[in-house]
């Protein structure tokens, strides 16, 4: 639900407070309130955070960091629910925001499912995000996508249990049971 009439940039909106009980991302230069998100949500996000945390401290291989919002153009600032940043890309984590997209975006999704699939995909595809994730708690899933040529190719899908092993994490494994 959009409610700015005039056109906000990415600078504007982060200067921009609100109450503790609103969500609000932009996109495209408008507003989107977000529905805070329940506990199952919350729960596959703790649970995954956990184990990706335990990874990077093990590998060195950058950190990832839970909802915090992304700066993907202009006009355009998200915040997954999970960002993951490469080592050598670190410099992009600011006090309040990535300056820059992540080297992979996760979403789980909750009721706001539709702007998972519709909007920030696009979005996530267009900044650049080399690898985008999204879970489903409801269907015990995870589908995994990977930017191929400028485009957003599935390379996993997986349910209840199988293990997801993605190439951009050498080394990591996520029994999905774990989360659920």
């Amino acid at each position: 639900m959009s409610v700015t009439a005039q056109k906000l940039t990415s600078e504007q909106f982060l200067r921009m407070t609100a109450p503790d009980e609103v969500e609000m991302e932009l996109s495209e230069g408008q507003i989107v309130v977000m529905t805070k998100p329940g506990y199952v949500h919350q729960r596959v996000v703790r649970r995954l955070s956990r184990l990706l945390e335990d990874f990077c401290e093990r590998t060195g291989w950058g950190e990832f960091v839970v909802d915090m919002l992304v700066r993907l153009s202009e006009y355009t600032s998200r915040a997954p629910d999970l960002s993951g940043v490469r080592r050598e890309r670190a410099s992009i984590i600011g006090a309040d925001r990535l300056e820059q997209p992540p080297d992979i975006a996760i979403e789980v999704h909750s009721r706001n499912r539709a702007e998972d699939r519709g909007p920030k995909f696009e979005q996530y595809r267009e900044a650049g995000v080399g690898a985008y994730w999204m879970i489903d708690p409801a269907s015990r899933s995870l589908e995994a996508y990977r930017l191929q040529d400028g485009e957003y190719v599935l390379v996993w899908h997986g349910r209840n249990s199988a293990v997801f092993r993605p190439e951009e994490l050498p080394g990591f494994e996520l029994p999905l049971e774990l989360l659920w």
